[in-house]
């Protein structure tokens, strides 16, 4: 294990901002992906000052740095390689506001945030399952989507700017989004971003359908997707519904942002959300913990939902934006799964980022862009080293 100068950090940081405690480096060796790596401390920043004078240490004496949200990368995108954790929690005030657009430090969460929002009937509508716990930083590193992707697409979409520190120690407030988002913590870290906000619905509804094949089910698909009223074009496979005790179909759940859907009422339409967020339990608790996220092109799900179906492999998600969730045994072959992935043109992650699970799949292509990337912003490695590629 590398030496650390606990005494500079501490200086940096504050005695109650740092920690080598055991237990403390237990906890933080591993995230949502049960990977475990090793921690050498945790560091709880309070400033984009702190972070910049951390960065320095860290480049002169080549100490990696691994930043952390709320650890709940289903890839091992926050998992230490001999690192030090760089916890952003405590970075979690709301610094401005306007009437469209908010500005927070990226340890804010994203429930918190809505929480305050909807005083305002407002709220940032890319909502993931883990909306809960989820910071904006780190919904930013992923580039995020979530349920309602279909009609506010991801987290990159409702950003107008972010403040990062890049690998080199430089600050730099930016509307380029693009150039750091999916990204995750290999190039920068960000620590504040300036979110466009919107209207809360006045009304939602929604209907549900059934159908026999997956053909007539993306079909239905691109009907619905010229509806703009509709927020969620959600879907869960036959082999998936039968663990429900559902009819062994495919199903589709269509939220709608005014009273067009046949559930109006408030208990019919959290009953209807709680069967198809309540699906990652029932599929660990049946021996499929795994969970993959490949995007589809429109044309080519039905052929792949149906090899799906030929395997076995239990299978849901936000079919309207083409990410599909896919639950693995823990000994299935996902060389073969990715070749399918591949001969269906699709993408390696629709949403849960490379981390260290992923980066052999990833195109070379993209592997060689974001070489050309780390260069510029992070030339001796110190960020997240490991990741993606």
């Amino acid at each position: 294990m590398q030496d650390l100068d606990i005494q500079k950090l501490t200086s940096i940081v504050g005695q109650q901002n740092i920690t080598q405690n055991p237990t403390d480096l237990l906890i933080y060796a591993t995230d949502a992906a049960q990977i475990k790596g090793r921690a050498l401390a945790v560091i709880w920043p309070k400033t984009t000052g702190e972070i910049t004078q951390i960065i320095a240490y860290a480049n002169k004496k080549d100490i990696q740095i691994t930043p952390r949200g709320a650890g709940t990368s289903l890839t091992a995108g926050a998992v230490p390689q001999n690192s030090i954790i760089l916890d952003l929690s405590k970075m979690d005030k709301i610094t401005q506001e306007t009437s469209d657009t908010i500005t927070v430090e990226a340890g804010t969460i994203l429930d918190d945030l809505n929480t305050h929002l909807r005083q305002k009937d407002k709220y940032f509508p890319v909502i993931p399952s883990s909306d809960t716990v989820a910071t904006i930083g780190g919904m930013l590193a992923t580039n995020a989507a979530g349920t309602r992707a279909i009609k506010y697409g991801k987290t990159s979409d409702w950003t107008e700017e972010i403040e990062i520190v890049t690998g080199k120690g430089d600050i730099i407030k930016t509307k380029d989004i693009n150039e750091f988002a999916s990204t995750e913590g290999i190039l920068c870290i960000i620590t504040k971003a300036t979110l466009k906000t919107t209207s809360l619905p006045e009304q939602t509804s929604i209907t549900t359908y059934e159908f026999s094949t997956a053909e007539e089910l993306v079909e239905k698909v691109k009907q619905l997707k010229k509806d703009k009223s509709i927020a969620a074009i959600e879907y869960i496979g036959p082999f998936t519904s039968s663990m429900q005790d559902e009819t062994p179909k495919y199903h589709l759940l269509i939220e709608y942002e005014n009273n067009t859907g046949t559930h109006k009422t408030t208990e019919e339409i959290e009953k209807a959300w709680k069967q198809r967020k309540g699906l990652g339990t029932v599929l660990s608790a049946a021996g499929y913990p795994k969970i993959e996220d490949p995007k589809i092109p429109e044309k080519n799900i039905a052929a792949f939902l149906n090899w799906l179906k030929d395997q076995n492999i239990p299978n849901f998600g936000h079919i309207g934006y083409g990410i599909i969730h896919c639950r693995i045994k823990p000994d299935h072959d996902l060389n073969e799964f990715y070749r399918q992935v591949k001969n269906h043109n699709g993408q390696v992650s629709g949403e849960h980022g490379i981390g260290l699970t992923k980066k052999q799949y990833i195109p070379q292509t993209l592997k060689d862009e974001l070489k050309k990337k780390k260069q510029k912003y992070d030339p001796k490695n110190i960020l997240n080293r490991g990741k993606m590629i």
